[in-house]
């Protein structure tokens, strides 16, 4: 694969919080695993343009607007929308300049299940990577649950297997977002 390509602006509040994860060989060979993850207050600067990082990003926008550019589209992301992309595809994602300010949770994810579930995801929304979802949905408390398990650095194989179950019912609840169908009680 040809080098990542990256370009960015962190224009971040202090309230933002960016975590990266080192998961052992024996998670990353047998099931979908955390690279990084975050919960981001992001200003009118802010921006990210990517190409060929061998991962997938899931993210929530829960209040403000962004504007994602991906496989030649443009997608305003609301409060309620999720996005899943390929990051080995160009993307470029930033705050829209109408409304200044961004508020998301996303995570990195990569792993043998990653593919098979975005490709499904991809293919059940009509090729559209983006999805409303239901606001009584589980989605905000997993990625909750995905930020507090790695808030002290990187934990034991406990924990990694506890994300990676939250990272299959996140992809699951993506997926099912895309029939209406992922709401429920909350964790």
């Amino acid at each position: 694969m040809d080098p990542t390509k990256l370009i960015y602006n962190l224009d971040l509040s202090e309230k933002s919080t960016w975590l990266t994860v080192t998961t052992p060989p024996a998670i990353k060979s047998s099931f979908a695993f955390v690279q990084e993850l975050g919960d981001f207050h992001c200003g009118a600067d802010y921006f990210t343009s990517r190409e060929n990082l061998q991962s997938y990003l899931i993210l929530l926008c829960l209040s403000g607007e962004g504007v994602l550019e991906y496989e030649e589209k443009t997608n305003v992301i609301k409060p309620g929308n999720l996005f899943w992309i390929d990051c080995r595809k160009h993307q470029r994602y930033y705050t829209s300049q109408e409304k200044a300010s961004w508020h998301a949770l996303w995570v990195h994810l990569y792993g043998p299940s990653a593919e098979a579930y975005h490709d499904m995801f991809v293919e059940q929304n009509r090729g559209s990577v983006v999805v409303g979802h239901d606001p009584h949905s589980p989605l905000t408390d997993i990625y909750t649950a995905l930020l507090s398990l790695y808030m002290n650095g990187s934990g034991s194989l406990q924990t990694d297997i506890r994300a990676s179950s939250l990272l299959t019912q996140l992809m699951l609840c993506a997926f099912s977002s895309t029939a209406g169908q992922c709401s429920g009680s909350r964790q």
